[in-house]
């Protein structure tokens, strides 16, 4: 006899098992790599990994765990010092280093953004804004995606309140667009919004030394709050959120998953630092994977594939429906290849879509292989198996 709670998750499961969305972990043993973040291939860099085990190895007092919370016994110089080298890399005043993007964003945005606050977002913004932007308590309006003059429309609609914040991403992580990052910022500062930009994907790759779209536009300046991650292109783990010392001293006082949270441990700042290290020497890098993205359009369309528009490492191919969608990951995965599907209600309804990553490791060979494959796949329109 199942208890209630019992009965609740199995029939939430069915139901999700009906939708054809139900999640599951699965690993990835022996696939080519057209899924994963990490663009520069810094995640598998073996000197990368060196320099990480000989800082390691040269620390006067190693410790394995942080111990205890940012204000407990887990801060330490190593720590102010590596948040202080990426605020400078950035242009920043100072940063606060958390331990993922998630709670980054959780963090930042349930600890700046009152009840009284309005706050406008694009509308493919990352969950982890709306989590915080539940959190807060706020109001809460959608933009749609990219179009600034529906954005102006709900600033102007809403220009009567003293505390107005505006989301975006540098990169869409569902399907690779891009923000137009100097016109948002102009647009923000002439109503007197609060502008805060996730960079999450443009870490490391957008810019000459990949410090990210608001460098590369100049608009340190207009931006109240940034957010990197090091879980992407520099191939490690934690994020940062940048801004003035003031918002560092704020989040350090009143983020509760900062306060609440086990910092992180040694072994992650020194990976974080030496990822950094090498990040402005990998110009070579990222220029591979830009020619690599130029060919993958100009092949994806010469072949009549219909990818969505995006100059970035992040190219999606809309494939309606979750079974439809998930049958042609399953051949992919059958022919090497690793290339994940984005299904309701993730994206919405009808949007379902392959989501493929280039890296700067992938061969042409490599990519001129998955074209034919994802040819033959949508070809076959396979039932699910799954």
């Amino acid at each position: 006899m199942l208890s209630s709670i019992d009965a609740t998750m199995t029939h939430k499961l069915a139901h999700r098992s009906a939708l054809g969305c139900r999640r599951a972990l699965s690993c990835s043993v022996d696939l080519i790599d057209f899924a994963s973040n990490d663009y520069l291939g810094l995640a598998r860099n073996r000197w990368l990994q060196q320099q990480i085990i000989n800082a390691w190895q040269e620390l006067a007092a190693p410790l394995l765990g942080a111990t205890g919370s940012r204000l407990l016994t887990g801060n330490s110089a190593l720590t102010e010092e590596v948040e202080a080298t990426i605020a400078s890399y950035h242009g920043a005043e100072a940063g606060v280093i958390f331990n993922s993007g998630y709670t980054a964003n959780l963090g930042l945005i349930s600890a700046v953004v009152e009840a009284e606050s309005v706050c406008l977002y694009d509308a493919d913004i990352h969950a982890s804004v709306h989590a915080g932007l539940r959190l807060c308590g706020a109001r809460r309006f959608p933009w749609r995606h990219n179009d600034l003059n529906h954005l102006e429309s709900r600033l102007i609609a809403h220009r009567h309140y003293s505390k107005i914040f505006v989301f975006a991403e540098t990169i869409y992580s569902c399907d690779g667009s891009k923000a137009p990052i100097k016109e948002l910022c102009d647009l923000c500062q002439r109503y007197g919004a609060h502008l805060i930009i996730d960079e999450a994907h443009a870490t490391g790759i957008v810019g000459a030394f990949g410090q990210g779209g608001i460098v590369e536009e100049g608009c340190q300046e207009a931006v109240f709050a940034r957010l990197h991650t090091f879980s992407k292109a520099l191939g490690v783990q934690g994020a940062i959120v940048l801004g003035s010392r003031l918002l560092k001293d704020y989040l350090v006082n009143f983020s509760r998953p900062l306060i609440y949270t086990t910092a992180l441990p040694q072994p992650i700042l020194l990976a974080i630092r030496e990822a950094y290290r090498l990040l402005p020497t990998l110009m070579t890098a990222r220029s591979d994977l830009q020619e690599l993205i130029h060919n993958f359009k100009t092949h994806a369309v010469a072949t009549g594939l219909s990818i969505l528009p995006s100059e970035t490492p992040i190219q999606a191919l809309l494939i309606p429906g979750n079974a439809h969608a998930r049958a042609v990951a399953q051949y992919m995965a059958t022919n090497h290849f690793d290339a994940r599907v984005l299904l309701s209600p993730t994206v919405r309804k009808g949007t379902e879509r392959l989501r493929l990553c280039l890296h700067a490791f992938n061969t042409h060979a490599e990519m001129a292989e998955l074209l034919r494959v994802l040819t033959a796949a949508l070809q076959e329109r396979r039932p699910c198996a799954i």
